[in-house]
């Protein structure tokens, strides 16, 4: 997404696009069984978005913290909640990554649903409550922004999440060219949503967590996922290694794999994409903070937060080492 000028995310009070859809300065222009059109305050919608950034990196955070301490611990822990935690880490990074771009998804309740139906004042009927894809793009008019609203056919808002990303992925995919690092994250994370389905990380969760016997195991059997043990802690991995792993983990995947087929090596490549989805969207959040000039104090509390928590390893960097 475009991020204009001016745009203010306030650290001590800031606006959520749930609030913004209450208060915030649009008008709704169109209506159809599918869709909300709304002509908006470019500087207001970009603020609850990146604001929202801000918060979805702060969930990713504490997930981070919480699995470091936990892996580095020396005690046992559930192969099965570790799986579920770094899926969760995942989630909202790809959540927050959604938001940076300006094609994200939410849920719309049936009382905001009404209220944009009643400001339109169209004859069509209500698309009703539910997940939506809220894309936002700057337009023709000077300091506006054109918000679409549209339905979505996905009813579960983390499987819409995971196929906007796959989205977004497979269209950096078609500009790779050169072949370096960026270009093979790329071709990897495509891989995987490509043989695997858009929604494989969703649909591990579900498998390990709510199946019984497929992760929660220890008091019967052997548990079937090993990949986190393997994990560097301290000092961390870096980037390269993690990428390699990533790419080697996918060549054992085909059309025929099936997620609850392997969960061991869907864990081991949820792991290795949790973590380079973590290394990107710091970069791109680091990125808007300093090209436009936002608030950074909010990102420097964060950065505090982190020193403090890792003040107790060797190496304080993490999930990657500098």
């Amino acid at each position: 997404m475009v991020v204009p000028e001016r745009t203010v995310v306030l650290k001590t009070k800031p606006t959520t696009v749930r609030e913004w859809l209450s208060n915030g300065a649009f008008v709704t222009t169109a209506t159809s069984t599918r869709q909300f059109l709304l002509s908006a305050s470019h500087v207001e919608i970009a603020a609850a978005l990146h604001s929202e950034v801000a918060f979805y990196l702060d969930h990713a955070t504490e997930h981070s913290v919480t699995l470091r301490h936990q892996l580095s611990s020396g005690r046992w822990s559930s192969p099965a909640w570790l799986c579920v935690t770094f899926y969760y880490w995942a989630f909202f990074l790809a959540l927050g990554l959604t938001r940076v771009l300006g094609k994200t998804a939410v849920f719309l309740e049936r009382k905001q649903v009404q209220d944009l139906h009643r400001l339109s004042s169209a004859a069509s009927p209500s698309p009703g409550a539910g997940a939506f894809v809220m894309e936002c793009v700057p337009s023709s008019t000077v300091a506006y922004a054109d918000v679409k609203l549209t339905k979505s056919n996905q009813t579960r808002v983390h499987n819409l999440v995971w196929q906007l990303l796959t989205d977004e992925i497979a269209k950096l995919v078609k500009l790779t060219i050169s072949g370096d690092d960026e270009d093979r994250l790329y071709v990897a994370l495509w891989t995987a949503f490509d043989l695997l389905g858009s929604a494989w990380p969703s649909d591990l969760r579900n498998a390990v967590n709510y199946r019984p016997g497929e992760g929660y195991s220890a008091g019967r059997v052997p548990a079937k996922i090993k990949s986190f043990g393997t994990l560097k802690i301290d000092p961390p991995t870096n980037f390269s290694a993690s990428l390699g792993r990533l790419e080697n983990a996918i060549s054992g995947v085909s059309k025929s794999t099936t997620v609850s087929g392997d969960v061991d090596l869907m864990s081991k490549i949820l792991l290795e994409t949790t973590l380079i989805l973590d290394a990107l969207y710091r970069e791109l959040h680091s990125e808007v903070i300093d090209r436009r000039r936002i608030d950074i104090r909010w990102q420097n509390s964060r950065t505090r937060f982190l020193s403090q928590q890792f003040a107790c390893y060797n190496e304080p960097s993490w999930p990657f080492a500098l």
